[in-house]
Formats: structure tokens, sequence, C-alpha cells
């Protein structure tokens, strides 16, 4: 579950008093006395008891802020021996409320749990908005547990308005070192699936690709990416001791000519160039991947955003800059851009060279294969659990397997070589 809300939209009333009053009489039945969460599954008209949670759930967020109770203050009151502040009739509910869970995963690979250090995690402040975070910059987070950093809750009126302030609550996210969600989980609440409440639970699997990001990077945000680089080289440049040497500007200067720096740029397998122009020092044109020049003005970095005029529109976006690796936040999208430069490449080996690795670290849950074995192409070589999760290594091609390096039990860090493997001839 990533997203919750409360009430259930299009959930007729005399459904939800039925809904409520089975979940009272599971409730007595069994003589509970702490908070404790009723689960149904619905289809069509009908109902049909699926589980008791004894506990609060991660969605008891949106109850406490369409009632105004405070269900933790609750259950330690129960706990107490304390009886409960309110009667069944008593509760009121008002407005309309939507959580989303921002988790430590790729939604663009199969929602792979990512693990490593924040270089940083910003959550939003704004009004009718809560957060409940277990994570903040300079965190690790760990691959031995959930993948959950936090949880995002909008109140509103009314549903439509609610799910407005929660995607503007996403775009105000900001997650740099570990993959996540929550430029995705925007895109899902403002599809026209999601407003019109024509979603069920099984709306990922069968419109997944509804939602996902865009498969190349928009020329807009590559070039928003180069001038927050080349400001951030120019502001180490003039902390350095000395600073005001010429040979230390990164300002592409060259006698009788139009000043020149160029970028280059990975993400999600593809490079990209990206060639600025200056005049009078400042940027004044731009190329991306040797197309169509573009003229650029009025350029600045600003704390943590960029902004320049392209052509004749106006772009601006977060980011932050980490050694080889740039990040871009725009409203519907977020970039991790590894910066293509000799001298600070962060070089991985891939599995065209025969060693095949795991982007995060987990134990091995089992090994169906030997040294020596022929395997075809995508057949399975290791099983390892993560976050929770079990992720299988397959064969990229046929081969023969080489040395195994690990066995079923080992902890293994990311991105180490676990096997060696063959390709056939």
């Amino acid at each position: 579950k990533l997203i919750e809300e409360a009430p259930a939209p299009g959930l007729p009333e005399p459904l939800r008093e039925r809904l409520r009053a089975a979940a009272l009489v599971v409730a007595r039945e069994i003589g509970y006395v702490s908070a404790g969460t009723v689960e149904f599954l619905l289809d069509g008209g009908e109902f049909y008891f699926m589980e008791m949670n004894t506990r609060l759930q991660v969605e008891h967020t949106v109850t406490e802020a369409v009632t105004g109770l405070d269900l933790v203050e609750w259950q330690l009151r129960v706990a107490a021996g304390e009886p409960l502040p309110l009667g069944q009739s008593e509760v009121r509910f008002e407005g309309h409320a939507i959580e989303a869970r921002v988790c430590a995963e790729d939604p663009e690979r199969g929602f792979l749990p990512s693990a490593g250090r924040l270089a940083l995690l910003e959550w939003p402040e704004l009004p009718c908005v809560r957060v409940d975070a277990g994570f903040a910059t300079g965190d690790t987070v760990p691959d031995c547990y959930d993948s959950l950093l936090g949880k995002i809750i909008a109140w509103a009126p009314e549903r439509g308005l609610a799910s407005a302030r929660l995607a503007d609550a996403l775009a105000s996210t900001y997650c740099a070192g570990v993959h996540s969600n929550e430029r995705w989980l925007r895109r899902i609440l403002r599809s026209a699936r999601f407003l019109e409440v024509r979603h069920d639970v099984a709306l990922l699997d069968q419109a997944a690709g509804e939602f996902a990001g865009p498969p190349a990077a928009a020329p807009e945000a590559l070039i928003l990416a180069a001038l927050a680089l080349h400001a951030g080289e120019g502001g180490a440049a003039a902390r350095q001791p000395g600073a005001g040497s010429p040979w230390d500007l990164a300002d592409g200067f060259t006698p009788n000519l139009p000043a020149r720096v160029a970028y280059g740029f990975s993400w999600r397998g593809h490079t990209h160039a990206v060639e600025l122009e200056f005049v009078h020092g400042r940027p004044a044109a731009v190329t991306v991947n040797g197309g169509v020049r573009l003229a650029l003005a009025d350029a600045a970095c600003s704390g943590a955003v960029v902004a320049a005029r392209i052509e004749t529109r106006r772009r601006q976006a977060r980011y932050h800059l980490d050694g080889a690796r740039v990040y871009l936040w725009t409203a519907d999208e977020q970039y991790e851009l590894l910066l293509e430069d000799p001298r600070t490449r962060e070089f991985s080996v891939s599995a065209a060279s025969g060693t095949l690795t795991t982007p995060l670290p987990g134990v091995v849950v089992s090994v169906p294969v030997a040294a020596g074995q022929k395997v075809a192409a995508g057949e399975v070589l290791m099983v390892i659990e993560a976050m929770k999760m079990e992720h299988t290594i397959t064969a990229p091609y046929a081969g023969t397997v080489g040395m195994i390096h690990f066995a079923r039990g080992d902890r293994v860090p990311a991105r180490v070589r676990r096997f060696r493997c063959a390709r056939a001839r």
C-alpha cells in the first residue's frame, strides 16, 4: 500500500455504516479493548472480513486527520486502564485526508529497494500537510528493514483539494543519495483515474506504465543541471586558497573565440552532452547532444535553486551537488545525473565483462546454480533478501557459471562481484 485515504471515495453511506457496524461486532465478540484495524475486501456491494490487525496501522494518520483525534494518545490511555474519552456515536468526521508513503525504492526499476546514506532529505512544510518521518539528511537507510522513509498526509474540505495539496507536498520533497518514489506518487495523484475514482487495488498491476517517468532526460533538465554544476565549480574555485588566479576559472575562456564549457552526463544508461556558451562571462547559449543552439538568458543559482530563460520560457529546478552526482528536481521528475568526467568518474563493472553484481546489499537466500554449470539467458543465478523483499539475479546472456563468491546465508554489500559468467560463443 502506497496511498491511503479517508473516507473511502465512492462508498455509499449505508454501506459505510454496515462496515463500521461489522467492525464493532468483531471487536465486541473477542472483547478487544485496544486500538486495532479491521480489514474487509469489498466486491461490488458485498464485503468480506479479511483480517484484524491488533495495533495501529501506518494509515492511522488519515483517520486522525478527518476525526481530529489522537489515536496514539488513546492507545496509551487504554493501556493505562483509562476509558476512551469519547463513545462511538460521538466521533465526528470532517473533510478528506490522503496519505502517501515515501519509500526508498525505484519505481522505474520494478520498485527495487535502495539503501545508503541520505545526502539530502528535505520534507515539505505546507498548510494542512502533516509529515511523519523516520529519516533526515545524513542518515543511513539500512537494507534490513522496510523501505519506508516517511509519510506525508494532506487534509482538505474535499477530496480533489486534498489530492492537490498532497501532490504539491510531494513536489516539495527532495531526496538524494537513495532512489525514492515521491514524483511517481505525485503522478498518480494527478491522474484522471485517481481523481475520478476509476481505480482499484489492481491499478498498479494493470496500468503501471501510465505513471512511469519520461524515457529520456528532458533537455531543459540537462541544461539546468549544467548551469548548477558550473555555478558549483565556480563557487568551489572562489573558496580555494589563492582564489583569483585565471587558471582556476571554469569559464571556458579562449582568446578571440566564444567561451564554451562542455559537460557530459549519464542517466538511466544514456549519455548526454551539454555545451554552454558564454558572452562577457555569462551563459548566453547552449546546445544539447549536438542539437539546435538555444538562447540562454537570466541564468542564476540562488541557494539550492537554479533558473534560466531558455529561448522564451523561464525554467527552474531544485538541485543538490554530491561529488560526481548532480541531483535535480522538477515538479514532475527527479534526476540523478552522473558527471562523465575522467577525473572523478565512478567506473562500474558491468555484466558485459562477465562480472555480475547487484545494486543493493542483502542476505543470500539461495544459489540454484553451481560453478561450471551452463545457463540460459534469464536463468536465475541467485536470490537475495533485502528490505523485506526477495530479489533475483538472472543471467544476462547464455554462458557458463565461473566462480561463485557467496553462499546461502552470507550477507553481501551492494555493487560487489557475486559471480563470474563466461558468455557462450
